[in-house]
C-alpha cells in the first residue's frame, strides 16, 4: 500500500474549495488502498483524513506529530508517528511517505517541499512523486530564483497539476505503473 503525504493550508475550512479537494483526494486514494499520511493539524490534513474515512472504513491514516508544535490538532488519524523535534518531524514526513501531494499553504508547505527537492537533488529521496496542485507552488518555485530550473526539470517525479482530479490521476498512474 503506497503511503501518500498530503499537505496544504492549515486554515482551510470545511466550506473551502481546497478542503473539499483534499477530502476528495483522501477519499479516492483510500478507496484504492493508499495510506494517507499528513500532519496532526487542522485544514488540509484533517480534510485528507476525513476523506479517507469516507473512502474506506479500514483506511490507514498516519499523522506525523511533534510536541514542539502547539497548534490545533485533528483526531481523524488511526496512527501517529511522534517526532522528537521540529526537524525530526520534517524527516519523518519524508521517511514515512512514498509520495507527496501539496496544496498551496504557508511556510510549512514550502519548507517540506524544499527539503524534499533538496533530498531529490542529492539523490537521497529515491523515486517518490511530488505532486503540486495549482499554479501557486510552481510560480513560487520559479519566482524564488533560488534553484536552477534544470535541476527541477531533471526530476522525473515532480508534477504540477491544475486540480485534485489530476493529482489523483497522477498518483494512481505513478503507483500503478510501478506495481503492474
Amino acid at each position: 500500500m503506497p503511503r501518500i503525504f498530503i499537505e496544504g493550508n492549515r486554515r482551510a475550512t470545511v466550506e473551502s474549495d481546497e478542503y473539499q479537494a483534499a477530502e476528495k483526494i483522501g477519499f479516492e486514494l483510500s478507496r484504492k488502498g493508499f495510506v494517507i499520511v499528513s500532519s496532526a493539524g487542522k485544514g488540509i490534513s484533517e480534510a485528507a483524513f476525513a476523506g479517507a474515512i469516507r473512502g474506506s472504513d479500514n483506511s490507514k491514516r498516519v499523522a506525523i506529530d511533534c510536541s514542539e508544535i502547539n497548534l490545533p490538532r485533528n483526531s481523524k488519524f488511526t496512527d501517529v508517528v511522534i517526532a522528537n523535534n521540529y526537524f525530526d518531524m520534517k524527516m519523518k514526513n519524508c521517511i514515512n511517505s512514498d509520495g507527496f501531494i501539496f496544496f498551496s499553504g504557508g511556510f510549512e508547505v514550502l519548507t517540506n517541499l524544499s527539503i524534499i527537492l533538496q533530498l531529490k537533488e542529492l539523490e537521497l529521496m529515491g523515486e517518490k512523486p511530488v505532486i503540486c496542485i495549482g499554479d501557486q507552488l510552481e510560480e513560487t518555485l520559479e519566482s524564488g530564483g533560488f534553484y536552477n530550473e534544470d535541476v527541477v526539470d531533471s526530476f522525473a517525479q515532480i508534477f504540477f497539476v491544475p486540480d485534485a482530479d489530476e493529482a489523483i490521476k497522477k498518483a494512481l498512474d505513478f503507483f500503478c505503473s510501478r506495481n503492474g
